[in-house]
Formats: structure tokens, C-alpha cells, sequence
């Protein structure tokens, strides 16, 4: 601030008062750009509106209830005011500082709308959008532009546990677009170099048709391990659009060399083969083996001594196909209450809910002496029957 600055600002004080200079000193400060200070500036006009002290070092508990309120809302503003500046300036870590009391997740990501990321912001972005929960599919964005396919796979499996399941699905259908993309991309590529035209077609499914040489003697179009990982992240999607891609690059990981087709975990041993069965189910392309691969492969196991995850996508399977019945059948004699499981599979009483069997699981805790599992399901069976 320069001297006439300075002048400028004793003189309000000495002909207006501390508010009209306070006024002052703010414009000043902002157009500087010194929003710190700014910040400071701004706590001290709330304060002078209030009647407090400009200065003040008592903690907020000490003042009146309803000015408690008052004051404290009035700091959020000024948090609000001062992180938003900052946004607009591209100082994203900084401002976070600022917003992230003020809670407004949605105009954040307006302001972020209308920011030009440059190169040496965009892990500050990444950083508030992804590590701080603003944002999560932008940050997920911004991390596949700048530092590719690897890292955010390795990202999103290490962050999924905590994301919802909206976000993991918007995450997922990201990169599923993605490597679909780069994979069609390369193979057309591939086309063009052996048969010496640019295919005329553009989805994955038809480039394979008729072309077993893609992949003959070990070829392959994409790194692998991204390819099996895409695969499986796609299981939650819902979109008949973002499964049919997940389908084709199921079918093409079947293509490539046994060597390349890493194995994963019943009931997804076979990797690209039981995906693409699960595909077909979710789509209604021959449904009903599909389904009954996925039931002999939950029968295989004993989810008492392995994994429940065979059991658990056989019973997700049967409710997202419409086989809601057969789901709590199965359910109720594989995954008994008191069995750990993943989370794939709908709780059982909520399978038994959306089935209207809340007497039959009210039975299996009356057997097995739980007082509380009969309770609860006896109590929800009535407010559904109620309701």
C-alpha cells in the first residue's frame, strides 16, 4: 500500500470514522490482492458493525448467545468472501482454507465451473477436489489428463472406500469412456497399418468381428492390468450405454493371450469371460446362463471358509435383474445374519423388505434365539404393512 494509500486512510479516520475508512481499507486490499490481510480487515469491520471490540482475542463462547450467533455467522461470510477471491485469483489451496468452514460444496464447484486450470494449479485442484471431497469426478478428471491411466486407477482403488456409491460410478464411467477410447483408437491404428484403411467402424465389438489377428501371437492394444481393473470397476454402473462398454472390453480381454488374461477372484476367476456374462445379465443378453454361471460359481464356494464375494454378486446379480425372490432365497440360506461380508450384496433385511418376507427372516432370528433381529424385523415387517 502506498503512501497516498496510507494518507488516504487517516484522513477517513479523521473526517469519517473508523467505518467509511474501514471501507476504504477493504477495496484497497482487495484490489491488491492481499486477501490475508484482507481477511483480517474484514473480521475487524464485522466486529466495529457489531459494536465489539476492532481487536478482539475472546473466544466467540464468551459473548451473548445471540450475538454468538450472529458473530459467527458473519465470520462464515467473511470466510466465504475471502475463499471465494481467492478461487477466482487460482490460489485453490489458500482459498480451501478459507471455504472449507463455510460447508458450501456447491458453490465451490461453481466457482471451479468457471476457473481455466493452469499448469501449476492443477494439483491444487486435484488436491481440494479429491483429497478434500469437494469434487471427487473432476479431481479424478484432472488426474487422468495430467498424470494418466495408472495413477488414477491406483488413486481410485485406494479412495474408493471412501467415496458414495454415486461418485464411484461416476469415477468408474470415466474410465471406462477413457480406456475404451484409447483402446478403439489403437486398434483402428492397428486396422489401418495391416489392411491398409482407416475402418469405417467406430465401436470396439465391431473392429474385433473378423479380426482374430489383433491379437494373435500375444498382441495386445492397451496395458493390461488397466484393462482388467477398468473391467471390474465397471460392476456398479447402471447406464446401458456404459455397460455395453464394459462389455466389448470384456470381450476383447477374451481375445488376448492366456498369458494376458490374469485371473481375479471367483466368481471372477476367469477374468473377461464370467465379466462378460455379467454384462450380458445386466443388459438381458442371454440372461438366464449368465445367471445360472454366477449361481453354480456362489454354490462352489463356502463363504463360512472363502471369500462371500461369489455369493455376495449372485445376490446383487438377482436384484438388479429383477429377481428380487430369488436374491432373499438365496441370501437367507448362504449369508445368514452375523455373516461378514463386503457390502455387495443389499443388507438381508432389506432384501427382505423389498420382497415383503420380513416373516420369514423374523423366523430364522426367532430359531436362532435373537431377540434383537426379531425385534427389529417384526417392528419393520408392521411399519411397511402400516405404511
Amino acid at each position: 500500500m502506498n503512501n497516498s494509500a496510507l494518507d488516504e486512510f487517516q484522513q477517513r479516520v479523521t473526517r469519517e470514522g473508523a467505518g467509511p475508512a474501514l471501507e476504504f481499507l477493504i477495496d484497497q486490499l482487495r484490489r491488491e490482492e492481499r486477501f490475508h490481510e484482507l481477511f483480517e480487515a474484514l473480521k475487524m469491520q464485522l466486529r466495529h458493525r457489531m459494536q465489539l471490540p476492532i481487536q478482539g482475542n475472546e473466544s466467540s463462547d464468551a459473548l451473548d448467545p445471540a450475538i454468538r450467533d450472529q458473530y459467527e455467522n458473519g465470520l462464515i461470510e467473511v470466510c466465504r468472501d475471502v475463499g471465494m477471491e481467492l478461487f477466482r485469483a487460482g490460489r485453490f489451496r489458500e482459498g480451501w482454507m478459507y471455504l472449507r468452514p463455510v460447508g458450501d460444496r456447491q458453490a465451490v464447484i461453481a466457482v471451479l465451473d468457471q476457473c481455466t486450470p493452469t499448469d501449476d494449479r492443477i494439483d491444487e485442484i486435484i488436491e481440494v477436489c479429491l483429497h478434500e471431497g469437494v469434487d471427487p469426478p473432476r479431481g479424478f478428471r484432472l488426474m487422468l489428463d495430467k498424470y494418466g491411466t495408472c495413477n488414477t486407477i491406483t488413486t481410485f482403488e485406494s479412495h474408493q472406500a471412501a467415496l458414495d456409491l454415486s461418485t464411484r460410478q461416476c469415477v468408474a464411467s470415466i474410465l471406462v469412456r477413457h480406456l475404451y477410447d484409447e483402446l478403439v483408437a489403437n486398434i483402428q491404428g492397428h486396422i489401418e497399418r495391416q489392411e491398409g484403411l482407416v475402418p469405417a467402424q467406430s465401436s470396439l465389438g465391431e473392429l474385433l468381428q473378423g479380426r482374430p489377428w489383433l491379437t494373435a501371437e500375444g498382441n495386445y492394444h492397451i496395458d493390461v492390468s488397466h484393462l482388467g481393473a477398468v473391467v471390474r470397476f465397471a460392476e456398479i454402473l447402471d447406464a446401458p450405454n456404459e455397460l455395453r462398454r464394459a462389455l466389448e472390453l470384456s470381450q476383447y480381454g477374451e481375445t488376448l493371450d492366456e498369458s494376458l488374461r490374469y485371473p481375479g477372484e471367483e466368481p471372477f476367476r476367469d477374468n473377461y469371460g464370467a465379466h462378460r456374462l455379467y454384462y450380458e445379465a445386466l443388459l438381458d443378453i442371454s440372461r438366464e446362463p449368465a445367471l445360472e454361471f454366477f449361481q453354480e460359481r456362489a454354490l462352489f464356494v463356502d463363504p463360512h471358509y472363502d471369500s462371500t464375494l461369489a455369493v455376495e454378486v449372485y445376490v446383487d446379480l438377482c436384484v438388479r435383474c429383477g429377481r428380487g425372490d430369488e436374491a432373499f432365497r438365496f441370501a437367507l440360506e448362504h449369508l445368514p445374519p452375523g455373516t461378514h461380508t463386503r457390502g455387495i450384496a443389499p443388507p438381508l433385511v432389506e432384501l427382505a423388505r423389498a420382497t415383503k418376507q420380513t416373516a420369514a427372516l423374523a423366523q430364522l432370528y426367532r430359531d436362532r434365539d435373537d431377540l434383537f433381529g426379531f425385534a427389529m424385523t417384526l417392528l419393520l415387517g408392521q411399519s411397511d404393512e402400516t405404511s
